[in-house]
């Protein structure tokens, strides 16, 4: 069996990292402006009252309506993308040494996310457990969207070395932590900053340069920088039986992975999208918050609504709960201690 996480920025930032947008930006603008073209686009940063990661990504896409010239446009976005690289290795170093107990808790998080679901959605995934009764180990693959290195830090993951659940889980099975995934790539390697698709770069002029294309466009991107990332992320999420994401915003700049994964609930999958929302009402907003969240993931493919609520039935929804809580309040006291 085989299980697949993917992780955003809201693990950062549940840790007390300072990875926000805001967070960023507040640095960049701080930053000196080589020219006034890099003023320019900091200037409409701070217009911007979105807060995530892929509202940025978006709004690059968008500001290339206001460059004229490519060579502007590479210059504005290679010093972005060098002060957001700076930026997030100070924040990286802050991240503690890990210790069995983080380890532990982290593990076992990983390992029974169906503890955080309601109980008729618990008995749901035990039932979907059951049905891959031939297949007697599960394995468990990260793709992390972040750039930082939170999640090999606090489990101690070293040379690609799977690490062994030292439990049963999935219904009783032995399970491996087998790869971890940096799919817009990590800090000193040069990071992936961008878009989905050129139907989101505004400037249709630069739709047509390769070399804007291939430094806007982050499919076009990881193609170009040949590591296999990508390739490597395409075929876990094709041969995923359980999604389990946590942390991510769902953002258009990465429709193409949500369209993947969509594919893939069409079959005898499942997937649990953990949400947060600090306006949350439980008991008289479950269904509605349910409902407005497997929307905006489904609202990404062409398929039809009949299919999307077959789809949609494959989809649990726990919102606010805690997991990875116990690894939060054990970094946030290392950090506290620190000082």
């Amino acid at each position: 069996m085989n299980i697949t996480y993917i992780i955003g920025n809201g693990f950062d930032l549940n840790l007390g990292l300072k990875t926000s947008y805001k967070d960023f930006y507040e640095y960049y603008e701080r930053t000196n402006s080589p020219n006034d073209d890099v003023q320019s686009l900091k200037n409409e940063i701070k217009k911007d009252e979105n807060k995530l990661w892929s509202d940025l990504e978006f709004a690059l896409g968008q500001y290339t309506k206001k460059v004229s010239d490519p060579k502007t446009m590479i210059y504005i976005f290679e010093d972005l993308e060098n002060n957001l690289n700076n930026y997030l290795l100070g924040v990286d170093k802050l991240i503690p040494l890990t210790n069995e107990k983080i380890k532990s808790f982290f593990l076992q998080d990983i390992a029974k996310p169906e503890s955080y679901l309601e109980r008729t959605d618990r008995e749901k995934m035990q039932n979907f457990y059951n049905f891959y009764t031939a297949q007697l180990d599960a394995g468990i693959n990260i793709i992390t969207l972040n750039y930082t290195s939170s999640i090999e830090k606090l489990l101690d993951y070293q040379n690609d070395q799977p690490i062994k659940i030292p439990f049963t889980c999935f219904n009783r099975r032995q399970t491996n932590l087998k790869n971890i995934y940096h799919l817009h790539h990590a800090l000193d390697n040069t990071i992936l900053v961008g878009v989905n698709d050129e139907t989101q770069i505004a400037n249709e002029n630069f739709r047509k340069n390769l070399d804007l294309r291939e430094i806007l466009i982050k499919p076009e991107a990881n193609k170009m920088r040949k590591n296999g990332v990508d390739n490597d992320c395409k075929y876990i999420i094709k041969n995923t039986n359980l999604f389990v994401l946590f942390g991510v915003s769902i953002g258009a700049t990465d429709k193409m992975w949500w369209q993947m994964i969509t594919e893939q609930l069409k079959g005898n999958v499942r997937m649990i999208l953990f949400n947060h929302d600090e306006n949350f009402k439980k008991d008289i907003e479950l269904g509605m918050k349910e409902r407005g969240v497997k929307s905006r993931f489904l609202s990404y493919s062409d398929l039809s609504d009949d299919l999307k609520q077959t789809i949609s039935d494959h989809i649990f929804v726990p919102v606010n709960k805690g997991i990875f809580s116990n690894i939060k309040s054990l970094v946030l006291k290392s950090f506290r201690s620190d000082k």
